[in-house]
C-alpha cells in the first residue's frame, strides 16, 4: 500500500464480503509518500467456479472506503 496523500494514513478497520479473503499488512501509520508491504489471501476451499470478493479499507482521514475486489476462477 502506497500513501499517495499529504497526510498520514492509519487503516483503522477492514470490512471483507466473505471469510474466505484475509488482508496482511502491518497495522502502523502510513506517512506521505510511504509504501507498506500489503498480501491478500484467498482460501478457496469450499468456493466453486467463478468468484468475485471484496475488501474494504477503511482509513483515518477518509469515510470512504478503498474497495478492493479478488476475481478467481475455482477448480
Amino acid at each position: 500500500l502506497r500513501n499517495a496523500s499529504s497526510q498520514t494514513l492509519v487503516i483503522t478497520r477492514h470490512e471483507v464480503s466473505c471469510q474466505c479473503v484475509r488482508p496482511e499488512f502491518e497495522r502502523k501509520p502510513i506517512k506521505p509518500g510511504e509504501e507498506i508491504p500489503f498480501d491478500l489471501r484467498f482460501d478457496s476451499r469450499g468456493e466453486y467456479g467463478w468468484q468475485m470478493k471484496l475488501l474494504k479499507l477503511y482509513n483515518s482521514e477518509s469515510s470512504a472506503p478503498l474497495k478492493i475486489y479478488v476475481e478467481a476462477d475455482v477448480y
